[in-house]
């Protein structure tokens, strides 16, 4: 049944390829794409997989993916630090609560809330906020001028990546952001 956790799912694959500006499991059919998903998460539960519909279609009855399954891939060959490289450490946890395997098991829209890297983003976002209010004239122009530039995916991806990365890099970003 549709739930609100697969919002959750793809609110994780989306923060990650605006950070990086690449697909997180970029696979072309389902079997590729089973194959990326198990390298950076490893393997599903039993438990998922006894409720899983095509469960057969990827996997053996004791768990272990069928050959044609893994495309010469390893599951848990990849680090989801490695995958959002450079991020702090609380936006990987926040995309890695999103992307857990089991449904109930990941971040809930409330919690995902309360999540440190979401509270501490929306503070920083009420500062640009009231930054951008303060020099509405000058931005605006700066905006006109780069809007050939940058479109909004771009505008978009720094913005994440501002909130992602390290504090050494968050004024350079801003700057970036904010010109």
């Amino acid at each position: 049944p549709y739930t609100a956790a697969i919002d959750m799912w793809s609110f994780g694959c989306i923060l990650s390829e605006l950070f990086t500006g690449l697909p997180i499991f970029p696979g072309e059919t389902e079997p590729e794409q089973m194959a990326l998903i198990m390298e950076v998460n490893g393997l599903p539960p039993q438990s998922l997989l006894s409720r899983a519909t095509r469960g057969e279609v990827f996997f053996e009855a004791d768990g272990s993916p069928l050959p044609n399954t893994l495309k010469g891939r390893s599951p848990g060959s990849r680090l989801l630090e490695t995958v959002l490289k450079h991020a702090n450490p609380e936006f990987i946890d926040f995309v890695r609560r999103c992307l857990a395997w089991e449904p109930a098991e990941r971040a809930s829209p409330e919690e995902a809330l309360a999540h440190p890297w979401i509270a501490k983003s929306y503070t920083r976002l009420a500062e640009n906020v009231k930054c951008i209010r303060r020099n509405r004239a000058s931005l605006n122009m700066s905006f006109q001028k780069q809007s050939a530039n940058k479109s909004l995916v771009d505008k978009a991806r720094l913005i994440v990546r501002q909130e992602a990365t390290p504090k050494a890099k968050k004024e350079q970003l801003r700057d970036e952001c904010c010109v």
